[in-house]
């Protein structure tokens, strides 16, 4: 999909990137409102997990882990350093 924004030409000069502030701004709603997960907003940006992460908290959106996705992460992390020599 497509989305065209009229914007007056100060409000374009503002901003260093009205393309990409336009997608954070996407981004970051989405995130609040339940819509998007962390792995959505990386795919809109066009960058990582943890990058996705960064943006959402430069705009005051905190990441909240699960019980469950806490719970991976410390099993992932368990078998990545039983591997280690």
């Amino acid at each position: 999909m497509t989305i065209t924004l009229a914007l007056p030409d100060e409000w374009v000069k503002a901003l260093p990137d009205t393309n990409r502030a336009a997608m954070e701004g996407v981004a970051v709603e989405g995130y609040r409102l339940e819509k998007f997960s962390m792995g959505q907003v990386a795919q809109l940006l066009g960058v990582s997990r943890w990058e996705a992460e960064q943006v959402l908290a430069k705009h005051g959106c905190h990441w909240e882990m699960t019980a469950e996705e806490i719970e991976d992460d410390v099993n992932t992390l368990r078998a990545v350093l039983e591997q280690k020599p």
